[in-house]
């Protein structure tokens, strides 16, 4: 079993009308409001954040780094780990990261991320100048197999991979978020 990313946009007053629970995010795909919406990224949020996010990659190779010494496991093609830049943008809106959590509900694998009709604007507008050269940029198929990033064998099927896997996910990202801007919509992140 894996963590996936779910997305969903909801208008500010269907926020509020929404019941409070776990059950009630478990099946929110199933019984998303009228003109809202519902998306899971499955396993590429966090590969296209670590694409995306400079913190996010700082993040992970320190913390491969830590298990590595805790193991005493010495891994070659793991880069010296660097401080860890600033939470970005980026990161906050595809993995729901941030100070807003929803009233501290545990909904998974922990707290739901509630982003209000302005912050999902922004994030569509930082999330509309992203195209695939830029997710490209930070593809390192060793690098990412090495990490253990949430999809595997990216040496083997890398390429693959990422054209018909994370590209077309980044894609129905964007379009959820452009949606929720244009409707004015509020959304909600958090992991099943």
């Amino acid at each position: 079993m894996s963590m996936i990313t779910c997305y969903a946009r909801l208008t500010p007053s269907q926020l509020q009308a929404l019941p409070r629970s776990p059950e009630t995010f478990a099946r929110l795909h199933q019984n998303v409001p009228p003109g809202g919406d519902f998306i899971d990224l499955d396993k590429a949020a966090g590969v296209i954040a670590w694409l995306l996010s400079p913190c996010k990659r700082a993040e992970q190779i320190e913390f491969a780094a830590s298990i590595n010494e805790a193991l005493g496991e010495e891994m070659h093609s793991l880069p010296d780990p660097q401080p860890i830049p600033p939470l970005d943008e980026l990161a906050i809106c595809i993995e729901g990261r941030g100070p807003k959590k929803l009233n501290g509900l545990d909904v998974g694998y922990g707290p739901a991320c509630e982003f209000q009709p302005e912050e999902a604007r922004k994030f569509s507008d930082d999330l509309e100048k992203v195209n695939e050269s830029i997710l490209r940029r930070e593809l390192n198929f060793e690098l990412m197999d090495t990490l253990h990033l949430p999809v595997e064998y990216w040496q083997e099927e890398g390429e693959e991979t990422f054209t018909e896997y994370i590209v077309p996910q980044f894609e129905k990202l964007k379009r959820f978020y452009k949606a929720a801007a244009d409707a004015g919509q509020s959304v909600l992140v958090w992991y099943n």
